[in-house]
């Protein structure tokens, strides 16, 4: 039955039954064809794909997306394998840092056309 008149959740939650039972590729064909209009397909694929115990899949799926949900996710995902060095990097605050640490310093006094 449609949940609050979304008719994908009974697919989502199929999906997810299929995925936690080992049927990854029907799991994943199934969320394709009924993909909520909210969610990213990529990340619920890599979801599907950690669920099935695939997390080498999952990996890839979310370091292709590179938004803020998915790096969490894929930080989730380094942490079952027992990468937590790489999780830890993989941080969405850690990439801010990175991206701040990259660009050049501002100069502390603003430039005028005089010398």
């Amino acid at each position: 039955m449609p949940h609050h008149g979304h008719e994908e959740f009974q697919y989502q939650w199929r999906a997810w039954a299929l995925g936690a039972l080992g049927h990854i590729d029907e799991a994943i064909a199934l969320a394709e064809a009924h993909s909520a209009p909210w969610t990213d397909l990529r990340i619920v694929k890599a979801g599907l794909l950690d669920t099935a115990g695939r997390l080498d899949a999952a990996a890839a799926e979310l370091q292709s997306v590179g938004t803020g949900a998915a790096r969490e996710e894929l930080r989730e995902v380094l942490i079952r394998q027992g990468r937590p060095a790489e999780a830890i990097a993989t941080h969405p605050a850690a990439a801010k840092q990175r991206a701040a640490r990259s660009k050049p310093p501002l100069s502390r006094w603003p430039r005028t056309g005089t010398p």
